[in-house]
């Protein structure tokens, strides 16, 4: 997970607001820290984390001209979180009709608040971490090397193939 300095880094040390947090399944004893450019169409961020720890348990970044908010949970805290988001719907909305997209991975959450607080283009596709084993790799490796294409784009093309299998038995299941 993020630390409370990466935050602080990110927004330039440019805190503008904070207070108390409250939330379910997070815990008590929260604070936030809040970045807003003060632009309706601009970005801001919030850092919410445990004032006895510091550590960070929930980061979010918001691109309000593209209508996008990304939002990363400290996995400490994720399965508290996807129960909450179960039982009250309004947990997955970050504005009127918008809602979270949820990052896996602190890079990815890194990189694409970084790029949306400079005001640039971003990757909206979200980043996930495959483990494989060696004989995986080297087999994709090798299906790669047949397609003339990189690995990553490789494990993209299954992962898809394999997203869309689920898509299409889901529908037939429910048909």
């Amino acid at each position: 997970m993020i630390t409370l300095q990466q935050f602080l880094e990110l927004v330039n040390f440019r805190i503008n607001d904070g207070g108390e947090y409250f939330s379910d399944y997070l815990g008590q004893n929260l604070h936030c820290l809040t970045f807003w450019d003060e632009n309706q169409d601009g970005v801001s961020a919030n850092a919410v984390f445990s004032k006895k720890t510091h550590q960070v348990l929930r980061a979010e970044i918001c691109d309000y001209k593209n209508n996008r908010a990304y939002v990363l949970i400290n996995p400490e805290v994720k399965d508290r979180y996807n129960q909450e988001k179960k039982t009250d719907p309004k947990v997955r909305e970050a504005w009127d009709k918008v809602n979270w997209t949820e990052l896996e991975t602190d890079s990815d959450w890194l990189k694409k608040a970084q790029r949306i607080i400079s005001y640039q283009d971003y990757d909206t596709r979200v980043e996930i971490e495959v483990n494989l084993d060696d004989s995986e790799f080297l087999r994709l490796a090798r299906l790669a090397h047949s397609r003339d294409i990189t690995i990553n784009e490789m494990v993209a093309a299954v992962l898809t193939e394999v997203i869309q299998n689920q898509n299409s038995l889901s529908t037939e299941a429910s048909a």
